[in-house]
């Protein structure tokens, strides 16, 4: 290289870590300053606490027991049913998906291959026929297992359907 471009070279590197420096101060310098704020700004943005409504708040006795356990315990399990505050248990009431009888829910194929990638198409009352794989959900009824011609869904209430491919002609 020659002398005059390495001195060019130089000069443009210094004058970049100079203009890093000057933005860097400038952040540093506005991130510091106390700016001020006006008072419904502050208001606007201010977090407004509710007090506990007394018949949602659990019993002393329960939150004095539940403290005292070890959370980390190994015999410590999963509760059967899941925590939900009580407006979370009202709309999950509302949200219910109705069982439908199993006339309403019809299995229309079954495709097994040897991959293991099976999926059945199935149709719920007078719904558009869907794809559904094992694990999935058709209107409320889960699929768990898929023969050829034959498949096994769970209903919402636990119930076992063994749903067949109805054959067309004679």
């Amino acid at each position: 290289m020659r002398p005059w471009h390495r001195e060019r070279l130089i000069v443009l590197a210094t004058l970049g870590l100079a203009a890093g420096c000057v933005v860097a101060t400038w952040t540093l310098r506005r991130a510091l300053a106390d700016a001020p704020h006006d008072d419904a700004v502050r208001a606007e943005n201010a977090i407004t606490v509710r007090a506990i409504d007394e018949s949602v708040a659990p019993p002393t006795t329960l939150i004095a027991r539940t403290v005292d356990h070890d959370l980390f315990h190994p015999e410590r399990r999963r509760p059967r049913t899941p925590f939900r505050l009580p407006a979370e248990e009202e709309s999950a009431r509302r949200a219910a998906v109705p069982t439908a009888p199993t006339s309403v829910l019809r299995l229309l194929g079954t495709v097994v291959t040897p991959g293991h990638d099976a999926f059945v198409m199935g149709q719920l009352g007078n719904d558009a026929p869907r794809v559904v794989r094992v694990g999935g959900a058709l209107g409320g009824f889960t699929l768990h297992r898929i023969e050829p011609g034959r498949a096994i869904f769970t209903a919402p209430n636990g119930e076992t359907m063994d749903l067949r491919v109805s054959k067309a002609g004679p």
